[in-house]
């Protein structure tokens, strides 16, 4: 007989069918710890995992439901879910759609983790009193991460973007397994024995448990013994370590570590403006001042001294003397102005002024000629131009 080929959405169909039929995986009861916790601010949906020593299981929690929760889930907490398993069709993953959580307790880990927190903060680790000041131009920095992974590679794109001048040194570590606490601590110690001017140590993103290496005591304590500052970058912006509360700085991220390290040159530059413009300034007014006392001073003497006064009185007369010749100037201009009108009438009823237009004055025995009949044939004229005179027949 032929097998019948089916689809793999009819398999997965055929599996959440029988899961779904199935009443002893209806409003089921899970005891476990929550892992790899995620709040999905955008929907309001929750996705982790619940485990126990040997397994885990995928659940997730709509929004409806995780309204009514009245507390946030964290990772390393344990709880007793409710809810029904049911498939992920798309996927075919079978997960608990859960609709409860009650809240047992922390987890193991969980405990171990605020237990060694109350221990260090109780012993002075997590001080602000104990914090150093980064370098605010390191030269070299030193990273404590793994080799094979993206932090090296982000670190350094980063810098060499920020800062090119800054001189990278890989300290290679694991960052999670058996032991990894222990292989960080020794490579901050060799970081900082190196002579670095700042240290970055940290790792990419995981869960509670892959983060753990970084809240060992060990790892917390190197930190704290670091001579030189050191920059905590683990995880992602919501992950918490512990070596974040012992470290002279706590990154976000491993990207954002090295750009809280180093200034931009764009910035470096601009704060070299501020600076020579802040000692301009300050050369500028201190030279005011020193200038304008000096002048105070200068005058002060000036007043009373005897050659002072003697300039006084001499300052005094001089602008008395200009005032005189102020107002005999005044005086001349205003006779020069009415010459000049008496010229101008003079000018304007003078005879050769016509002349000087084409006309000419004709006169018989010093009398004017007006007229035609007042001459002869015979008679000597004499004729008058506006440049000379001439005499005349008349015919």
């Amino acid at each position: 007989m032929t097998n019948t080929v089916l689809s793999v959405s009819q398999i997965n169909r055929y599996i959440s069918m029988q899961i779904s039929d199935d009443s002893k995986l209806k409003n089921v009861l899970v005891r476990g710890e929550i892992t790899n916790f995620v709040n999905h601010r955008q929907s309001g949906h929750y996705y982790f995992s619940l485990k126990d020593e040997s397994c885990a299981i995928k659940a997730v929690m709509f929004k409806s439901n995780a309204m009514r929760l009245g507390f946030i889930p964290e990772n390393g907490m344990s709880v007793i879910l409710t809810g029904d398993i049911r498939v992920f069709e798309r996927d075919g993953l079978y997960q608990i759609y859960t609709t409860d959580i009650v809240n047992e307790g922390a987890g193991k880990l969980f405990a171990a983790y605020n237990q060694l927190k109350e221990k260090l903060f109780a012993a002075g680790i997590f001080d602000a009193s104990h914090k150093k000041d980064l370098p605010p131009f390191p030269e070299t920095i030193g990273v404590v991460t793994s080799a094979d992974g993206a932090v090296i590679q982000d670190i350094r794109n980063v810098l060499k973007r920020r800062a090119p001048y800054v001189k990278i040194l890989l300290f290679p570590v694991k960052v999670q397994g058996i032991d990894a606490d222990i292989d960080i601590a020794a490579g901050i110690k060799k970081a900082d024995e190196a002579g670095v001017d700042l240290i970055i140590c940290g790792r990419g993103g995981g869960s509670f448990e892959d983060l753990f290496a970084f809240s060992s005591e060990i790892t917390v304590r190197a930190f704290y013994n670091a001579v030189t500052p050191i920059i905590s970058a683990v995880g992602h912006e919501t992950d918490n370590a512990l070596c974040d509360l012992a470290a002279d700085l706590r990154a976000p991220t491993p990207s954002a570590a090295a750009e809280q390290a180093v200034l931009e040159l764009t910035q470096l530059y601009e704060m070299l403006d501020g600076y020579k413009s802040a000692a301009l300034n300050r050369f500028n007014n201190t030279y005011k001042i020193y200038a304008e006392n000096l002048t105070r001073k200068t005058e002060k003497l000036r007043l009373l001294s005897p050659r002072g006064r003697i300039e006084n009185f001499s300052e005094r007369l001089t602008q008395r003397r200009n005032g005189l010749k102020s107002v005999i100037n005044e005086i001349f201009t205003r006779k020069e102005n009415e010459l000049a009108k008496l010229i101008l009438t003079a000018e304007n009823v003078n005879p050769l002024k016509v002349l000087s237009r084409g006309y000419t004055l004709v006169t018989k025995n010093g009398k004017t000629v007006a007229a035609v009949n007042d001459t002869q044939s015979g008679d000597r004229v004499n004729i008058r131009f506006f440049d000379g005179e001439k005499s005349a027949v008349i015919d």
